[in-house]
């Protein structure tokens, strides 16, 4: 319920703000500084995510005002603080998404209008020729643009890149997570083996949801199941989030060092008496 609240009051968010920002060519400070603070306060009340998604979000609003600064404002501070606030928001894969949809509906747009002014503007003639069979005009059209409309259609694929890399790292992230808990849990469960030739059943499951939890970002549930195998005690977990999905096995030997020392030493006892006699 607090979420689709939530929702409502940043798209009005999101409205006002493009209102002031086509009526007066800029939005105010501290109307982007009320929607920081609101963003933050949301995120300290009602955490539904990994902090780290809505982390990733903040960067990519601090990427877009550098971006401002190295263009002299082509993107405008004010649209960049806007997309650093829908960041903390919306986190990271939400914000990537809208920043992908309003950007190529820029890019169709800024398409559009310079197909205008390519008809409208004046135009010069830089050269004029004839012949017996041909004559007319060389025309040089000038056209003002601006860094909005080559971000328009060059931004798509830098966001699609980053989502991209982003997936990856998040991805490794908890592949190596799981792997590490998958293989302590196997460690673990072969001590408990060890001293009581028996596991409680879901004891070693239980273990590794302790080892896991609040550790993943990407991925929400992980599934496990351990076995006894000869003489391993194998654990395999996976999981699934939309296409993507990681599955590791790790297992750890059964040993009895205790057992070897004993007969290692009857058989050093055995070899002394053959010698006395």
């Amino acid at each position: 319920m607090w979420w689709k609240i939530a929702k409502l009051a940043g798209l009005f968010f999101l409205g006002f703000g493009a209102a002031q920002d086509i009526k007066y060519q800029k939005i105010s400070t501290e109307y982007l500084l009320a929607g920081s603070c609101a963003a933050i306060l949301y995120r300290a009340l009602f955490g539904r995510m990994h902090w780290s998604v809505w982390v990733a979000g903040l960067g990519c609003g601090i990427v877009f005002l550098m971006i401002s600064k190295w263009s002299q404002e082509g993107i405008g501070y004010g649209d960049s603080w806007m997309i650093l606030n829908m960041g903390i928001f919306l986190g990271i894969w939400n914000l990537l998404g809208m920043l992908m949809l309003a950007f190529l509906v820029a890019a169709m747009a800024a398409g559009r209008s310079l197909e205008r002014k390519m008809e409208t503007d004046d135009k010069n003639v830089i050269l004029s020729f004839s012949s017996d069979r041909l004559s007319g005009d060389i025309y040089m059209v000038k056209l003002k643009g601006s860094t909005v409309v080559e971000m328009a259609y060059l931004m798509p694929v830098v966001l699609l890149c980053w989502m991209a890399v982003i997936f990856a790292l998040f991805y490794y992230h908890d592949k190596n997570i799981i792997g590490g808990a998958a293989y302590e849990t196997a460690i673990v469960g072969s001590e408990e083996w060890r001293w009581k030739k028996e596991i409680e059943d879901g004891k070693m499951e239980q273990y590794f949801q302790k080892r896991i939890e609040n550790k993943l970002i990407f991925f929400d549930t992980v599934s496990v199941e351990t076995v006894v195998v000869k003489d391993e005690f194998e654990v395999t977990a996976g999981a699934q989030k939309r296409k993507m999905r990681v599955s590791v096995k790790r297992s750890a030997a059964l040993t009895v060092p205790e057992e070897k020392i004993r007969r290692k030493k009857v058989l050093q006892e055995i070899v002394e008496r053959d010698q006395e006699e």
